[in-house]
């Protein structure tokens, strides 16, 4: 009896020790709620308009791909070198684990292993690589628990989503894009091969750092699968002279890295870091990565060029004052006019050595790119091209000004010359300064402002009369915008970046909320973009048909006081580009170096590549036609000097548009019987006409 006591308390003792052990070895290891729920570290991956990867942002650089997706090539060469008995086994197996122990045994050191592919996964997503008898242990539990839960294919799929494949690559998918440049479901059986090689050992078997040893452990994944029976042996042997197929593939930033950064700050906004780099969002951009090249491309050659040409003493490479860049810097976007896409960006010329974005937030004084918005108010308030308008000194007394230097404002031309009386037309094709502040003055600023504002100026603007010629500091990026606005009949389109966002899961989360609003007339607009043309054909921006752009566009040129900044901004019918180039600090560029000279290149390039091509390369717009013109449009033949009807006597004539019933009734009284050589005395330009709207708005400063 005593003997039968002794052995129950023994077989106690030793389920009492067995239950604690057990119960030490699983109070560690994850709830099952959060083996069904585990959620894997997922990169948000960005696309082009086309499809074609930009970037990733990632903690663990990982693209989630179902099984169905998955190469069979890659299933089977991961099966037969990690795991044969993976469809046979419930977790662990037993024959495996004695088999390597008693290996191990007789070599008297760590030979082979005996995870398996389920081992593995739990290894991964929740245990430590420390090789212990507790992390084995918790390691079967775990592997165990799993079996229990999931089905083989789901175990798989986790499994090849989840390990390691070197060069930064988790899963299968980014394993390889990463070095194959495809989808996983793309793979050949010889790429497969090397990809599950990988594995054993990321470091030594990386192909991209040690090719010889990638290509040796390939060829015996191949000879695995060969004694496995998924290929013949012959099929490995002839398999084993392919060459390994690596791509050298640029990574993250070197796509657009201004535009990323943009998206980045973005969603970072809108779903916080957490979700951007570990949620597996599927980032599609309104970019066009082929845009972005050739405008990177036109941007940096030009740029050289004018450093040489220039003599600056700083450069991209060692331009650095105090850490910060002074070379010549610049910014470049290309906007859709139809439909508000951004397809390109330029920020900078290096993003690595600084990531500040001169599209998007450097506010830089616009110069004369701003006087369109001067005449389009005009024209929208009863003002024909025709007007004549007085190019001549100006002097204003400002009122409030106490410092009697200060209180008189003195503009002058760029060139310090006077044209007299000159049409509106010939005024915005030659930027002249005082006759467009001439123009503010009579219209006033306020409606001015109001007109840059439905364009889709957002930037504050103070009712100056250097407003006209551009003193307003603002963004690329709002130039563009506002471009864009007159590039599509005076209807502003809400610019975007991205055009959809595809969750994990494949749920649209987010598409932008794009507003059309028709801001102009469309005989208004056609107008001012006519005047605009005259800017390109036979004003500052001539030099772009010197360059050979023949098709159809309109722009204007920028350049503010001592040369610290020049633009050009212009469009066709279906696409807007703005440039902007100078120093990140305030200082002169030189003589001369207008928009015309340092902007419109790029510009002109750009729009050449857009919608004209070349003998090797087509057009991407391929439309590249002329402006619409309106219903409510007419055009007659006009005389240069007095911007009446011409007669036979006139000696300037030209074709003009008007809005229907705006149109000159009389004509030209300057030339012929009746003209100015007869005794009538020049009609004061400043007087307007009846039909014409006036509004001084008061408040110069």
């Amino acid at each position: 009896m005593n003997k039968k006591i002794i052995i129950i308390s023994i077989l106690f003792l030793l389920l009492g020790i067995l239950s604690g052990s057990v119960f030490w070895f699983v109070r560690y290891l994850p709830h099952m709620n959060k083996l069904l729920n585990y959620q894997h570290k997922l990169a948000t991956v960005v696309y082009d308009k086309k499809g074609k990867m930009m970037g990733e942002y990632y903690i663990e650089n990982r693209r989630w791909v179902p099984i169905d997706e998955i190469s069979k090539n890659i299933i089977y060469a991961t099966i037969a070198v990690e795991d044969r008995q993976f469809e046979k086994h419930w977790g662990i197996n037993i024959y495996t684990i004695f088999r390597a122990l008693a290996k191990d045994i007789i070599k008297r050191k760590k030979v082979e292993g005996a995870s398996t592919i389920t081992q593995q996964l739990a290894r991964d997503m929740f245990l430590t690589k420390k090789k212990t008898i507790i992390r084995k242990i918790q390691e079967a539990i775990l592997s165990i628990e799993i079996e229990r839960l999931y089905s083989k294919d789901e175990i798989l799929e986790m499994y090849l989503n989840q390990i390691y494949y070197g060069e930064g690559a988790y899963g299968v998918e980014a394993a390889a894009e990463t070095y194959f440049g495809k989808h996983v479901s793309e793979l050949t059986l010889p790429e497969a091969a090397l990809i599950v090689g990988i594995p054993k050992h990321p470091l030594k078997y990386n192909p991209k750092r040690h090719p010889e040893y990638a290509l040796l452990r390939r060829n015996i994944v191949l000879d695995v699968m060969a004694n496995a029976g998924y290929i013949s042996e012959e099929d490995a042997e002839r398999l084993k002279q392919e060459p390994l197929g690596i791509v050298i593939k640029e990574k993250g930033y070197n796509n657009a890295p201004y535009y990323m950064e943009e998206i980045r700050k973005f969603l970072i906004s809108r779903y916080g870091e957490d979700i951007l780099y570990k949620g597996g969002l599927n980032v599609y951009s309104s970019c066009d990565l082929s845009i972005q090249k050739k405008a990177e491309e036109i941007f940096e050659d030009h740029l050289r060029k004018m450093e040489i040409e220039r003599h600056f003493k700083y450069n991209i490479v060692n331009g650095f004052i105090n850490g910060k860049p002074e070379y010549l810097q610049g910014a470049l976007l290309v906007e859709d006019a139809r439909d508000g896409s951004i397809l390109a960006m330029i920020g900078g010329r290096n993003f690595r050595q600084s990531s500040f974005n001169r599209a998007t937030q450097a506010k830089r004084q616009v110069g004369s790119s701003f006087k369109p918005f001067v005449y389009l108010a005009a024209i929208d308030n009863g003002y024909n091209p025709s007007d004549i308008i007085l190019d001549a000194p100006i002097v204003v007394k400002l009122k409030g000004v106490k410092d009697k230097e200060k209180s008189i404002y003195k503009p002058s031309n760029f060139d310090n010359k006077f044209m007299g009386p000159i049409t509106l037309r010939q005024a915005l094709a030659h930027s002249r300064n005082l006759a467009t502040i001439r123009l503010l003055q009579r219209i006033g600023p306020y409606t001015v402002i109001d007109y840059a504002k439905r364009c889709g100026i957002t930037e504050k603007l103070h009712p100056y009369l250097s407003l006209a010629i551009g003193s307003a500091s603002i963004t690329l990026e709002e130039m563009v915008s506002a471009y864009q606005t007159l590039a599509n009949q005076g209807e502003h389109v809400t610019p975007h970046m991205i055009d959809s966002i595809v969750d994990a899961k494949g749920n649209i989360v987010y598409v932008p909320n794009i507003e059309r609003k028709q801001e102009i007339s469309k005989q208004s607009d056609f107008i001012i973009v006519n005047m605009m043309e005259s800017v390109i054909n036979e004003g500052t921006g001539r030099y772009a048909r010197i360059l050979g752009l023949k098709k159809p566009v309109a722009g204007k040129t920028g350049t503010t006081d001592n040369f610290t900044d020049a633009l050009f901004v212009g469009f066709n019918p279906d696409v807007v580009c703005g440039v902007w180039v100078g120093f990140d600090s305030l200082r002169t560029m030189g003589k001369n170096a207008t928009g015309a000279v340092m902007a419109l290149p790029i510009w002109a390039k750009m729009m050449k590549s857009l919608i004209q091509g070349d003998s090797l390369t087509p057009p991407i717009f391929k439309n590249g036609g002329d402006f619409t013109k309106p219903s409510g449009i007419v055009e007659r033949r006009i005389c240069e000097q007095s911007g009446l009807l011409a007669t036979p006597y006139c000696p300037k004539i030209r074709n003009e548009y008007f809005i229907e019933g705006n149109e000159p009734k009389k004509k030209c009284n300057i030339h012929g019987p009746g003209g100015v050589n007869s005794g009538n005395i020049w009609k004061d330009p400043y007087i307007l006409d009846k039909n014409k709207k006036e509004n001084n708005n008061e408040g110069f400063h």
